[in-house]
C-alpha cells in the first residue's frame, strides 16, 4: 500500500510544475525586462533572453584608437559568429603580412 503522506508530496509537486509551466511566459517575460531589448532566444522557445541563462556572458570590446577594453553582456550564441568573422579577418590580415614580408626577404635575397 501507499504511503498517503508521500501521494500528497507527490500530488503538490506536481501542482507546482504544472503552474510555472502554465506561467512560463509571464515568468520569462518579468525576468527578460531586466535586459533592455532582449532578443528572443532560441533555447527558450524564442521568449526573451533572460540575463540568468549561462549563455548570456561577458565579453570585452577594445577600441581600435585608445586601446581601452570595455566590457559589454551578450549572448554567446549571438557573438559567436560575429567573432568567427572577426577572427577570420584577423588570420586574412596576418597571412597577407607575412606572405609580403617573405616577398621583400626574397628580393633582398637575391
Amino acid at each position: 500500500m501507499d504511503n498517503p503522506l508521500a501521494l500528497v508530496k507527490s500530488k503538490i509537486n506536481q501542482l507546482k510544475k504544472t503552474n510555472i509551466l502554465k506561467n512560463r511566459a509571464v515568468i520569462l517575460d518579468a525576468m527578460g525586462e531586466v535586459i533592455k531589448d532582449a532578443p528572443p532566444c532560441p533555447f527558450l522557445m524564442m521568449s526573451k533572453c533572460v540575463a540568468s541563462c549561462p549563455f548570456f556572458m561577458e565579453f570585452k570590446a577594445v577600441d581600435n584608437k585608445t586601446g581601452r577594453e570595455s566590457p559589454y553582456r551578450r549572448c554567446a550564441f549571438v557573438e559567436t559568429p560575429l567573432l568567427l568573422i572577426e577572427l577570420i579577418q584577423e588570420v586574412r590580415k596576418l597571412r597577407e603580412e607575412s606572405i609580403k614580408d617573405e616577398s621583400i626577404s626574397k628580393k633582398q635575397k637575391s
